[in-house]
């Protein structure tokens, strides 16, 4: 099984998680009409439904497309005077997997169109409740136009997206 992270060898070794990493059959576009694939981190059939899992270590952050992401990215490069002033043009991925490798983590959490609650979203309208993006623990509410809801309702309410915590998926999918 091949592990992109330490919290993905932490899901696999430590609670018993079979990640599958497949890519999704269709092509999404983000509010500006550029496209995107999509990947997730387990896929798990029950009762004949198939349901795609993403598993998320942070609280997913409002960026709302990809050029937004790129933007800031590329600014937080910048501004941590990483090697990017000779090269035309470096794609967000790329940005954010500088920032992250050079321990700017939180810069690609806050910043990376994979952290992005507005790229959950367009994936779970054409997937629905068979989406799902589990985070291993989450502050138990968000607030929202002022109001604190609970992290899932807010989620589902705002982005309508399904979320839950590890615990939980444990319960239900192991």
């Amino acid at each position: 099984m091949k592990v992109d992270s330490k919290f993905e060898s932490k899901l696999a070794n430590v609670h018993g998680i079979e990640l599958t990493h497949g890519q999704f059959d269709q092509a999404f576009y983000d509010k500006d009409g550029v496209p995107f694939n999509a990947l997730y981190d387990a896929m798990y059939t029950i009762d004949g439904e198939q349901y795609y899992i993403e598993f998320k270590q942070h609280q997913l952050n409002p960026k709302t497309s990809i050029a937004s992401c790129h933007n800031k990215l590329f600014t937080q490069c910048d501004w941590h005077k990483l090697p990017i002033e000779n090269l035309d043009y470096i794609n967000h991925n790329t940005l954010s997997g500088l920032l992250w490798n050079k321990g700017y983590f939180m810069d690609s959490l806050l910043h990376a169109w994979n952290h992005s609650a507005v790229k959950h979203s367009i994936i779970a309208k054409e997937y629905g409740n068979n989406y799902i993006v589990v985070f291993e623990s989450h502050p138990p509410t968000v607030k929202h136009q002022g109001t604190p809801l609970p992290f899932q309702q807010y989620y589902k309410q705002k982005y309508g997206i399904r979320t839950m915590l590890l615990s939980e998926f444990k319960d239900k999918f192991i």
